[in-house]
């Protein structure tokens, strides 16, 4: 490289005193020889800042442009330099390095021009993707094209995640994969996740932990699938968008602020990452590293911080991951991550299969197409989203408030017996509350109602499945035999109440106490009346089953998707009587009553059997 005979000072003035005064109106240049023998003036154009304060190089050649960290070139030249190799300019030679960083010194000292972003999401009110932002910014006449006040500098450490931020295929596909979640309450919430991560520093909202919990080929890699294909992915890739847990750096705190206000997607917890010393990590540690949203403080550095979505995908419930010490603190982590098992107590995600044959050849056409048709979504949510921030953000604010405030009304009754849920039923908001904003965008093709049934019931079952995880009760699937109702009817279904176990155990606690159990043994003639609940059988002197009508039972705990529930949690309880007719189970058994006739009821059991 050789400097320009015209500029004996680069992009200053010779003094009196021999010193060199920047001028900051001036372009620093060189000429940079390129192996053909031709000449192209290499510039530093301009200095920005970033909003800790470091400063930045715009260098460009022609109508190319890199932008270079000051501190950076004093710190690891040579891994600065490569960006140089976008404009074809390469400093092999100690000389022509020396020459560079020296020309650099003195650009330096221009005046700063230009904002940076050093990472990915939002900065103040401009969203950042690795290859654009949102809203466009506009272009500085005069300079290289695409120049504008504003420039994304990202740290070369973590291309390999924002490689991902693609887009491939079409946006129409896109809108099939939506389509095809109809019906499948997992899948809605899997499409509205998507969009959680970009609307919450806009708002005030916290950004929630999922995991899809469940076993081999029940489809929780679709769930996640679909999460990422809103963001991008990498064609044929069998993680799409995501990564595996094993795949994550090191230190889990570097993968957080590479993928601030989108979503760090993570498959199979089975394989867990290692600590710089090669142990393997504990699930509890790692969570905290992933949820704390603060990097490690580091000397002369700055301590990263960001928020982001995490889904993850599991054959273990997060509560089953944890060692014995962290399981009594389990509230902790189960908040952080919450697990979606799969829905009514079956093996799949999915409740519609649009007709395909099985599960298995549904999730198979879901995931090709999501894989090769991504990254639409989530620009055409930030372009409407971006807009209107600038046109209204206080209507756009108060529109997000009274969809919170909505969920939080539907949801109000959703509780544990075992634990507080209030900031649970926060993280369902905000995923309600993102949904809404994808919906008003025409992005996603879900109604509002529709949406606001699929995430209750997904809340509901978390608040369940945690439950019945912690009391040790019987395998959430239960029996192969048990198979799933109609998605209709399961999407339809609005919790207003209580979870349907705490409603039963309520019910029983009173009846006992106003004796409205008749006894089963009892001769002669026994007519229900206004205090009739059932009866009690009784066995040792000890009382053994309850034998409630089923009418009775229903008005207990709801409508029938809430009878099927409860059946369905009391099944995993251990605590019901069921019988098999044909390749079904039934949760009505005939018993007889003291008048002699065989009725069906719903038989509980007083202790659980396992």
């Amino acid at each position: 490289m050789k400097q320009a005979r015209s500029a004996p000072a680069i992009g200053g003035v010779k003094t009196g005193t021999g010193k060199t005064v920047i001028n900051p109106q001036a372009e620093v240049s060189a000429v940079h020889t390129k192996p053909d023998g031709r000449n192209d003036e290499l510039k530093f154009v301009a200095v920005g800042v970033s909003d800790r304060k470091g400063k930045f190089l715009l260098v460009a050649t022609g109508e190319k442009y890199v932008v270079l960290s000051v501190r950076s070139l004093g710190r690891n030249v040579s891994a600065e330099l490569e960006r140089l190799e976008a404009l074809d300019v390469h400093f092999l030679a100690p000389g022509s390095r020396n020459r560079f960083l020296s020309q650099a010194e003195n650009a330096a000292k221009m005046a700063p021009t230009f904002k940076v972003a050093t990472q990915i999401g939002w900065f103040d009110d401009i969203f950042v993707l690795p290859d654009r932002v949102f809203p466009p910014q506009p272009q500085i006449v005069g300079m290289p094209k695409g120049l504008s006040k504003f420039l994304v500098y990202l740290d070369a450490k973590d291309d390999d995640v924002h490689s991902r931020f693609r887009c491939s295929g079409s946006s129409e596909k896109s809108q099939e994969i939506y389509r095809l979640c109809r019906g499948s309450t997992r899948l809605i919430f899997a499409a509205a996740l998507s969009f959680v991560g970009p609307c919450c520093a806009p708002f005030g909202l916290r950004p929630p932990g999922v995991q899809a919990v469940g076993d081999h080929g029940s489809g929780k890699t679709v769930f996640g699938i679909i999460v990422g294909m809103a963001l991008g992915g990498i064609p044929d890739s069998t993680l799409g968008f995501g990564s595996a847990w094993n795949g994550t750096p090191n230190g889990l705190e570097d993968y957080g602020p590479a993928l601030k206000d989108t979503a760090c997607i993570l498959d199979e917890t089975s394989l867990m990452p290692t600590d710089p010393r090669g142990r393997t990590l504990a699930f509890g540690e790692a969570l905290m590293r992933l949820r704390q949203g603060q990097g490690k403080k580091r000397y002369g550095l700055s301590i990263d911080r960001w928020a982001s979505l995490l889904v993850s995908t599991s054959n273990l419930s997060v509560y089953a991951l944890l060692d014995a010490k962290r399981r009594e603190n389990y509230g902790a982590y189960t908040d952080r991550l919450m697990d979606i098992p799969a829905p009514n107590h079956s093996n799949s995600f999915f409740e519609n299969l649009h007709g395909f044959k099985n599960p298995a050849k549904f999730g198979k056409y879901v995931f090709d197409i999501a894989t090769h048709n991504c990254g639409h979504p989530i620009r055409s949510f930030l372009d409407s989203l971006t807009a209107e921030l600038a046109r209204d953000r206080e209507g756009l604010q108060a529109l997000v408030d009274r969809n919170v405030a909505k969920y939080d009304a539907a949801a109000e009754n959703i509780r544990s017996s075992l634990r507080p849920t209030l900031r649970v039923g926060g993280y369902f908001a905000t995923v309600y509350a993102a949904g809404c904003l994808a919906i008003r965008y025409k992005i996603l093709p879900f109604t509002e109602p529709e949406l606001l049934a699929a995430i209750i019931l997904c809340h509901r079952d978390h608040v369940a499945f945690v439950d019945n995880e912690v009391t040790g009760g019987p395998a959430w699937t239960g029996a192969a035999s048990i198979t799933a109702p109609g998605a209709q009817s399961a999407v339809g279904a609005i919790a207003q109440s209580s979870t349907v176990f705490v409603r039963v155990k309520r019910f029983m606690e009173d009846s006992n106490r106003r004796r409205r159990f008749h006894d089963a043994t009892a001769r002669g003639r026994q007519l229900p009346g206004a205090d009739f609940d059932g009866y009690v059988l009784r066995r040792d002197g000890k009382r053994w089953e309850y034998w409630i009508p089923p009418e009775r039972f229903k008005g207990v705990v709801g409508d029938d998707a809430q009878d099927r529930e409860a059946k369905y949690e009391l099944l995993r309880r251990g605590l019901i009587v069921t019988e098999r007719r044909g390749d079904r189970r039934n949760f009505t058994v005939k018993r007889k009553t003291p008048d002699g006739k065989r009725s069906y009821f719903v038989v509980l059991r007083q202790t659980a059997r396992r």
